[in-house]
């Protein structure tokens, strides 16, 4: 592992005093989780055979502690942070109180000196007091290297030739050679938002993962943590570069919040109500939304404790009653997770399920978890080690119970805050041998190991229960490629830092099963999921154990064969019906679901994703009334379950109805009113007093015509449209006014028009006000048009010249043209005598001839010619 890491994390619990120690811890967190390897690790044997020997068990003890060298390395730190916070202080005379330090993170305004590298600030360590120290560390590295080979009888990574202190020393050095010499130029508001938001995200990731582990925000989110880290190592670094980070910050984490927010948190998911087999210490169970969604495969349960008082409770001892001991410190869960051709077992492992400590106070005893993976179904290389791709998805998280709360993590996840400090992001599980985060350990061999070494280890980790017969048919089972081989992985915790004991722990991963495996041998396989206090005189272990033991568990059903999980509709159906909302189905993964009406017709289909949901938009609109939904068993569909009715009520209002019929003038007649809303809708027709006049239902169209049962009332007219809802919905239309006819008056030509003949004199005509007036001339023709104001009162000048002749007037109501009236005609005379006439032509010599003369006068005038004698 990486010194460096520890020796700067260490620091940060140690140390926190002012806002230049803050800024030191929050980057480190971000920025020094580096997965590196020592030389003398082999990685390509990571998995290796054990030592069939008998090793005394007890360099596991608290004689031999692997944690000494964190505690060595935190008493270095502690000096050195001292240093440097005492230099910070010098500088920047930058002073705060210890307890306000998590306050003053986030409130605060970092100074610009706060601002340069962390890289820069681990160079004012004071060498004197590494050189203090190195003597100390080599002292205890001997007893480190016991402890460590001891726990790892299945991969033997060479620690005796590490020297802690030298690797110390070279990481101090490469500290100072890769200082930077120019500033940053992160302004440090900024640099403490870009912390916090990183943080945030850090925290809520695994959650996340567990929850939607296809949810594509995961991708982004592991990216941007690694972008974050080159941010606050950066020594030059734009403004504007900075800003648009923090917003991509700020939309991740948003996005992993969401995702939390829909989970079904703060709801306990109860055991599928399959009573206990009588004789057997099993029965089967369902998963809490929260975890992941899908029956629980691991139908073969066992479950034992090892009391405090050295009880041992299990097979063939009490077996009614021992899980309810047992799974408050200790549940296993899995499900089959399809993904193309490849099958996956994806488990869910809670530990100290509760959250309470147990490890006796004052002594040397540590919290280890052990889980057991189901060798004989996993894929494994050919000589039976651990394939590159045999465990996925790898992670474990520690949180801490809410004051006040007496609830499990597996089954009230709300009731707990995630541990960020004590927590993983996804690992890779063959590099990651005996890495620290935070005062956790996570081991890649752990747990009982096979053979000479059975006794000793069933002691560390069964106590009580160490000769129990069911457990070694778990672990002695290994022959063939899997003997000698150490399958277990777990978490131990630093017994110098209690608090982490004080956590319940979920470790989730996905376990890729070998080609063809049979549903007997996934049900046949062994695993076990272990919490116990190892180390002194300890004698607490809790432990679930699967597979089938023959022949009693020859009669159980297959998990194949089951109806999938009762499904359950998440969505609110309130004011869904008459809609195609789409509605959210939970049972297992991968399983068809439809959904059917209150009369059973089916009204939608789908298929249960990884997260074992579907999306489901109905067929047509959603029938008022319940919705249940069946789900499938994929084999064989006549192994079929139904969640829960589900009402889907109508509490949306018909459309507003719309009168389309004109009213005007219909006052007082039975005349059919056209009405639109929905279709199959009642409409009732309501005067101005609130009286029903007529009613009926829309068609397929929406429309309805209505014939009054009584004469129109004159006033306003409204529909009424009412839904058929168990609790009916109605909308009400825009009044319309139904008026009664008043014929329009005889219109009336005031103008004397006598000698207006080819004249466009104004006319002025009189009629009922506001009502639109045509002029016709003695052809019936349009020749003038207005329209009377409120005296009845319109003057009309004509298109053209009045023509000898006589000429009306007619008035139209200007909402129905069927009410009109036309005036006593009006003759137009021409009592003007035309132009005096000119000759135009010279009719010199012009005597005896036909020659054409020119005469000019008025237009269209008669001209006649006469002589001398009068004649024409």
């Amino acid at each position: 592992m990486n010194h460096r890491d520890k020796l700067q994390k260490f620091s940060i619990r140690k140390y926190a005093v002012g806002t230049f120690s803050t800024l030191i811890a929050t980057l480190v967190f971000l920025g020094t989780h580096t997965d590196q390897a020592h030389a003398n690790e082999n990685i390509n044997t990571t998995v290796e055979k054990a030592q069939q020997n008998t090793e005394p068990q007890a360099s596991r003890d608290n004689n031999s502690n692997p944690n000494d060298a964190i505690t060595i390395q935190n008493d270095q730190t502690s000096d050195q942070a001292a240093e440097i916070n005492k230099q910070s202080k010098e500088n920047d005379n930058i002073t705060t109180e210890k307890n306000t330090i998590e306050t003053q993170t986030s409130e605060k305004e970092i100074t610009n000196s706060t601002s340069t590298s962390i890289k820069e600030k681990m160079e004012e360590k004071s060498p004197v007091t590494k050189d203090e120290k190195t003597n100390e560390l080599k002292e205890k590295s001997s007893s480190i290297v016991g402890t460590q080979s001891s726990n790892q009888s299945k991969q033997q990574v060479e620690y005796s030739s590490l020297n802690p202190s030298k690797q110390i020393d070279d990481k101090l050095n490469t500290t100072k050679a890769s200082k930077s010499d120019n500033e940053q130029k992160i302004e440090g508001k900024n640099v403490s938002k870009l912390t916090v938001l990183t943080q945030e995200i850090q925290s809520k990731l695994p959650e996340v993962e567990t929850l939607e582990p296809s949810n594509p925000h995961i991708e982004e989110a592991k990216k941007i943590i690694v972008e974050s880290n080159h941010f606050t190592q950066s020594s030059n670094v734009s403004q504007q570069s900075l800003l648009d980070f923090i917003t991509r910050l700020e939309q991740t984490r948003n996005s992993l919040a969401n995702v939390i927010t829909r989970s079904q948190s703060g709801k306990r998911d109860p055991r599928n109500g399959q009573q206990m087999e009588k004789g057997t210490n099993f029965r089967f169970t369902t998963l809490n939304g929260r975890w992941n969604a899908g029956k629980n495969v691991i139908v073969y349960q066992r479950n034992y404790a090892s009391l405090p008082d050295g009880r041992a409770l299990g097979t063939g001892q009490q077996k009614n009653g021992v899980e309810s001991i047992t799974s408050r410190k200790t549940v296993m869960r899995a499900y089959y997770k399809h993904e193309g051709n490849s099958k996956y077992l994806v488990y869910d492992v809670f530990f100290n399920n509760d959250g309470v400590n147990f490890i006796s106070p004052g002594s040397q005893q540590r919290l280890g978890m052990a889980l057991l993976l189901p060798y004989k179904v996993m894929k494994l290389n050919s000589d039976g080690s651990f394939a590159s791709d045999s465990v996925r998805n790898l992670s474990y998280a520690a949180y801490e119970k809410r004051s006040g709360r007496n609830s499990l993590l597996s089954e009230s996840p709300s009731d707990f805050i995630i541990d960020p400090d004590n927590s993983t992001q996804m690992i890779d599980m063959l590099r990651s041998n005996q890495r620290d985060f935070g005062h956790t350990t996570f081991y890649l061999s752990f747990g009982v190991r096979p053979g000479r070494s059975f006794n000793s280890d069933a002691n560390e980790y069964f106590h009580s229960n160490r000769n129990n017969p069911d457990l070694r048919k778990a672990v002695e089972d290994q022959r063939g490629i899997f003997s000698g081989w150490n399958y277990g992985i777990g978490i131990q915790v630093d017994p110098n830092h209690p608090e982490g004991a004080n956590r319940a722990y979920h470790m989730h991963l996905e376990v890729k099963l070998r080609d063809n495996v049979t549903t007997a041998e996934l049900e046949n396989a062994w695993s076990y999921a272990n919490t116990a206090a190892m180390g002194g005189v300890s004698k607490s272990a809790y432990t679930v154990l699967s597979g089938r033991i023959l022949p009693e568990d020859s009669t159980l059903p297959s998990i194949e064969n089951q109806p999938p999980v009762k499904p359950t509709i998440n969505s609110d159906l309130v004011g869904k019906a008459t809609t195609t909302t789409v509605i959210d189905v939970s049972t297992d993964p991968n399983t068809k679901v439809e959904i059917f009406d209150k009369n059973g017709n089916k009204i939608g289909t789908g298929t249960t994703g990884s997260n074992g949901h579907a999306y489901i938009t109905p067929t047509r609109p959603i029938p008022e009334g319940n919705v249940t939904a069946k789900a499938y068993n994929h084999s064989d569909e006549t192994k079929v379950s139904t969640s829960d009715p589900k009402f889907a009520t109508d509490t949306i209002p018909p459309t507003t109805p719309v009168i389309n019929t004109r009213l005007v003038y219909k006052a007082g007649t039975l005349t059919t009113i056209d009405v639109s809303t929905d279709p199959n809708t009642h409409v009732a027709l309501i005067d101005k007093n609130g009286r029903i006049f007529g009613a009926g239902t829309t068609d397929a169209s929406g429309h309805v015509i209505i014939t009054p049962d009584r004469v129109i009332p004159e006033g306003n007219v409204t529909a009424k449209a009412t839904d058929n809802a168990l609790h009916p919905n109605s909308s009400v239309s825009i009044p319309v006014q139904a008026t009664t006819l008043i014929p329009v008056m005889k219109p009336v030509i005031n103008t004397d028009v006598a000698g207006k003949a080819f004249s466009t004199p104004v006319i002025d005509i009189t009629s009922t006000p506001n009502t639109r007036v045509e002029l016709l001339d003695k052809n019936n023709n349009v020749i003038g048009r207005g329209i009377t104001g409120s005296n009845g009162h319109v003057n009309i000048t004509p298109d053209h010249y009045l023509f000898e002749g006589n000429i009306t007037a007619k008035a139209y109501d200007q909402t129905d043209a069927t009410n009109n009236a036309t005036s006593d005609p009006r003759h137009v005379t021409d009592t003007t005598p035309p132009r005096k006439p000119v000759i135009n032509t010279n009719l010199v010599n012009k005597v005896g001839t036909r020659t054409p003369i020119d005469v000019s006068t008025d237009v269209l005038t008669r001209v006649e010619i006469f002589d001398e004698n009068g004649k024409s």
